[in-house]
């Protein structure tokens, strides 16, 4: 088996990502394959990023809806990869 040499910070922000990781898991088996045009996925990055705003101005957890908002942006970036 290879291993791959990497850094404490890149472990850090690759450990950090595992959260978004697996909430697009869990999206993707909620929703299914969504196919969406861009000006849908912002009305849905939109609504992620009021109720962000939303759990930061009511001081609860914001982190879960961080994760949600990078989920959502990931599902964006996996759709249209290569546009």
């Amino acid at each position: 088996m290879d291993y791959i040499s990497i850094s404490k910070g890149e472990y850090r922000r690759l450990w950090r990502a595992k959260p978004i990781l697996d909430e697009r898991d869990r999206q993707d088996q909620k929703w299914g394959l969504q196919d969406h045009s861009l000006p849908k996925w912002m009305v849905i990055l939109m609504e992620e990023v009021g109720e962000l705003s939303e759990a930061i101005l009511e001081k609860k957890n914001w982190r879960a809806e961080v994760v949600q908002v990078a989920a959502v942006a990931l599902a964006m970036l996996e759709q249209y990869k290569d546009d």
